[in-house]
């Protein structure tokens, strides 16, 4: 699916959209609670979340699943899990040349790879999370079971500030 439009995708009534192939922000948009009961973005083990380049998918307070896909960002691009409500299951995988961003709670169940990720607020909870890879970590807090795997970086960083 291709969001070609800077409109956000309302999503209400515990609608539930299961990508199983790939879902394509082309315009900088909100996946967004419209309502009703809570929605759920369930991303399989074969779909992917897009961001095209420079620009900002944004995930709301809908229930995202993430079950093993890719989340992926283009250069300059940003995804951002800010809706508190973001579940990333084992497989998973963040990459690209853009930044992925959960800025807000989050949970990790098992093994995930991860490049250009920035986990900048809320509280990542870990279900026998193992991060493999490197992130980015400027805010929020950690609990739960969390590995850092042999040779992979956590790096603890400032927040940016703004001027």
């Amino acid at each position: 699916m291709a969001w070609q439009t800077a409109d956000n995708l309302l999503m209400q009534s515990g609608a539930n959209l299961i990508n199983e192939g790939v879902f394509e922000f082309q315009e900088s948009s909100t996946i967004a609670y419209n309502g009703g009961a809570l929605p759920t973005f369930n991303n399989t083990a074969t779909g992917t979340v897009q961001v095209a380049a420079g620009k900002t998918g944004s995930v709301g307070t809908i229930a995202f699943i993430n079950n093993g896909g890719l989340l992926t960002a283009d250069l300059g691009a940003t995804l951002n899990f800010g809706g508190g409500n973001a579940t990333f299951n084992a497989g998973t995988t963040f990459s690209g040349a853009g930044t992925l961003l959960v800025a807000n709670n989050a949970t990790f169940n098992g093994a995930f790879n991860a490049s250009n990720l920035v986990l900048s607020g809320g509280i990542f909870s870990g279900g026998a999370a193992v991060l493999n890879g490197s992130v980015d970590w400027t805010g929020g807090s950690f609990n739960g079971d969390w590995e850092v795997a042999a040779g992979q970086t956590l790096n603890g960083k400032a927040a940016p500030t703004s001027s």
